[in-house]
């Protein structure tokens, strides 16, 4: 493990993940598994026994979840693959690079989570002490719902569930992995960029993890963005010292890495 990647994350086992013989911030696994995986769910708006209106949609969205529960189930996860690419990565599925460095921040791992090259992050690290900084970016398909003649507004409740579940998994495994986690806040965010209109996911933690090589008081963001381009998830994982305001960085980071047109188109 270099030393910058120590400084930020050390090695002292606080529900971090392997990233590259370093260690990249905990993300839970439902951002790359579960729901985040390849279902598909054949949605139809016919008249079935008397259902009309909102309890048509209720009745959709109910077996939306549970195929895509159903289906995560089956699947046997790929093994990750670490990559130190020397220059700019090029998520292929819709153009999202990662060059590397942004601004402050160098870019110290890429990781590919399937064979299809679909499912990957991105760590950028900024070291100065105790304002340091670890931000993981994660771009990964989205629950894929194919609709036929189903009207929109199915479409995007069913989506808005599918989300809320994805959502839900990430918070409830970060407590899991830190038992002293304390949530500051939660609240909904604009998009880094005006012409993806949906807002986003945010949740922000405060526990005891080893950063910098030494056990102290942390603060963890987790964003989350859901159906970009109408397939694709994008997140973005924080870890900072306690006492350091990092929203600067996160902001600046966020809009230096543009989102490709195929997702805010």
């Amino acid at each position: 493990m270099s030393r910058a990647r120590e400084m930020l994350h050390g090695s002292g086992g606080v529900g971090q993940e392997e990233c590259d013989g370093g260690f990249r911030p905990f993300v839970a696994s439902s951002l790359r598994s579960g729901l985040a995986r390849k279902q598909t769910l054949v949605h139809r708006l016919h008249r079935v026994g008397g259902l009309r209106g909102k309890w048509m949609r209720r009745a959709v969205i109910t077996l939306a979840v549970l195929l895509a529960a159903c289906g995560s189930q089956a699947q046997a996860p790929d093994q990750p693959k670490k990559l130190n690419p020397s220059g700019a990565y090029v998520h292929r599925a819709t153009g999202f690079t990662f060059p590397v460095a942004l601004g402050k921040f160098t870019r110290t791992a890429i990781t590919e989570y399937n064979q299809e090259k679909t499912d990957v992050s991105a760590g950028y690290d900024k070291v100065a002490g105790q304002e340091s900084v670890a931000i993981t970016v994660y771009v990964y398909p989205a629950p894929p719902l194919t609709s036929i003649g189903s009207p929109q507004t199915v479409i995007d409740d069913a989506r808005q569930h599918l989300c809320t579940q994805v959502w839900e998994g990430l918070k409830v495994e970060i407590a899991q992995a830190h038992p002293d986690a304390e949530l500051l806040s939660l609240e909904q965010i604009d998009s880094p960029f005006s012409s993806f209109r949906k807002p986003g996911h945010r949740a922000v933690f405060r526990f005891t993890g080893n950063l910098g090589g030494k056990e102290q008081p942390v603060r963890s963001e987790a964003d989350l963005f859901c159906y970009a381009g109408g397939q694709w998830l994008v997140a973005y994982r924080t870890t900072a010292p306690d006492a350091f305001d990092y929203r600067g960085d996160l902001d600046a980071l966020m809009h230096l890495l543009r989102w490709p047109n195929s997702l805010v188109g």
